[in-house]
């Protein structure tokens, strides 16, 4: 599959809480498997009193009997919305 979008539930308010992101959700983002690669994504526009945050990574290539590992990046001082 190409181009295709893996829904991720992220906890927003613990994060918020551990201090590792920031409340509007701008200093995160994803890496591909070797970590070489900015994914795109999008999230759903919640309300920042929410608890999960919906967020949809698309993923440039999967294939249906590959485990895909993605990271996960926050807490990045100079990120801007």
């Amino acid at each position: 599959m190409t181009d295709y979008q893996i829904l991720v539930n992220l906890n927003r308010r613990s994060l918020i809480l551990q201090d590792k992101i920031r409340s509007d959700f701008v200093d995160i983002g994803f890496n591909d498997f070797n970590g070489n690669m900015l994914l795109n994504y999008w999230m759903k526009s919640d309300k920042c009193n929410v608890i999960n945050t919906k967020v949809w990574i698309i993923v440039l290539i999967i294939a249906l009997s590959f485990i895909k590992t993605m990271y996960f990046l926050y807490r990045d001082l100079d990120a801007t919305s």
